[in-house]
């Protein structure tokens, strides 16, 4: 984190199913031996919202609820930038509609979403291979603090924790023929 940031930051967070999440944490890798420092600073997630609090199990199952209520399937699109300072987020957006979160906690809106798979100080990104194209369907939500560890490489060095996850509902099934 940059040195302006000495306190902890919230986010509700998408993470896709391991299975899903597969492909980009190859891609993680191989940003990484391109020289992609912050590939492993952030988890394997998507910061949807920076809050002010953490969201209440009820609060995390409504918007589980929601997300697949207007999602099938999610797509990962082309690479992009997001910035809430401190941070500047680097990866594939995420193709998907995203509810309206209603209130004074929500900060700050990644929109569409992105899938970190670097942070990128500066917000300099050019030479980074491509993310791979993909979808996934099962993904979680959860709270997501991030902390300074006060040491190491200033941008890089912090300490996250999910939070409990929520799993978005299953995708509804068309009904089969007769």
């Amino acid at each position: 984190m940059p040195s302006s940031c000495s306190k902890a930051v919230r986010f509700i967070a998408l993470v896709p199913h391991r299975d899903g999440a597969a492909p980009l944490m190859a891609h993680k890798a191989r940003l990484f031996a391109a020289g992609a420092f912050g590939a492993y600073s952030f988890p394997p997630a998507a910061p949807l919202e920076a809050v002010s609090r953490a969201f209440s199990l009820g609060e995390l199952k409504g918007l589980a609820r929601s997300i697949r209520e207007a999602n099938d399937t999610i797509r990962f699109g082309l690479p992009v930038i997001r910035s809430y300072p401190p941070f500047t987020f680097w990866g594939p957006e995420l193709e998907m509609a995203m509810p309206r979160i209603e209130g004074d906690m929500v900060l700050w809106r990644s929109e569409p979403p992105v899938w970190c798979a670097a942070l990128v100080p500066g917000g300099e990104a050019g030479f980074f291979p491509s993310p791979p194209a993909g979808s996934f369907r099962a993904a979680m939500i959860a709270n997501l603090i991030i902390r300074p560890l006060g040491q190491g490489a200033i941008d890089y060095s912090f300490e996250w924790k999910l939070g409990r996850p929520v799993w978005l509902p299953r995708p509804s099934r068309p009904p089969r023929g007769l």
